[in-house]
């Protein structure tokens, strides 16, 4: 992995794995991209839009309180690592910023994501749903349109409770993690073939559970006295799609 000189320190996946080891035995190997071979032999900058850092997830718990995780500091870190394994060098801008070293640019942005719960009385463990879609531009030197691809994952998964007293809450930051790591993978997939190199897909990637790019279903609205709930953040800096 390149280190672009002058960079602020960033933290890498490896340390992230390494607290959450210490901190919950099992969640370190979730944080692991897949390899995807050698890096395309070009200097980009990665600019990510707000709607990356400013995304999170809501879901009401067995209690009838509302939880927020914020899934945008997972996104930005996992998504400038797959950077990083994807180009030689790598440095982090702002949009229209100027590096004569760059020769490419990617922009990435969040365009829709979303989370469901299925609670139901009838089920020990709670079926969840995650999407994540976003769009990413590759330009090159000169700010010219190169490529432009869309990226949308979708994850199905049974939500143990936690172990607590009141069983409130459920065991989600895997599941988050989990989709947040297929987005960045076929980030890299988009990425090499906009260059005309690999011939892989995420799912070959990203092998362990239910994943791939799949259209948004329609929105499911939490009924009077109704179990299911979905919850929805849209946000996005770009033209829409």
């Amino acid at each position: 992995m390149v280190q672009t000189p002058g960079l602020p320190d960033r933290l890498p996946i490896s340390a992230i794995a390494f607290v959450c080891l210490a901190l919950s035995a099992g969640c370190a190997e979730r944080l692991v991209l897949p390899p995807v071979g050698s890096t395309l032999p070009y200097a980009a900058r990665l600019e990510l839009a707000p709607s990356v850092a400013a995304a999170h997830v809501q879901y009401v718990d067995g209690c009838g309180h509302i939880q927020d995780i914020a899934v945008g500091s997972m996104l930005k870190e996992t998504l400038s690592e797959a950077a990083y394994r994807t180009f030689q060098s790598v440095s982090l801008g702002t949009a229209g910023g100027k590096d004569p070293s760059t020769e490419v640019a990617v922009l990435v942005d969040l365009v829709q994501y979303k989370l469901g719960l299925k609670q139901d009385a009838f089920y020990d463990q709670v079926p969840a749903d995650i999407q994540f879609k976003g769009r990413v531009r590759f330009q090159d030197s000169s700010g010219n349109l190169l490529q432009e691809a869309v990226i949308q994952i979708r994850r199905h998964e049974h939500l143990r409770p936690e172990q607590t007293p009141k069983n409130c809450g459920y065991i989600i930051n895997p599941f988050l993690q989990d989709a947040v790591v297929e987005f960045a993978s076929t980030f890299m997939v988009e990425a090499r073939a906009a260059f005309g190199i690999g011939d892989q897909t995420a799912s070959t990637l990203f092998i362990k559970g239910a994943g791939g790019a799949l259209p948004f279903p329609p929105e499911t609205k939490l009924g009077q006295g109704g179990a299911e709930q979905t919850l929805v953040g849209t946000q996005s800096i770009l033209s829409p799609l």
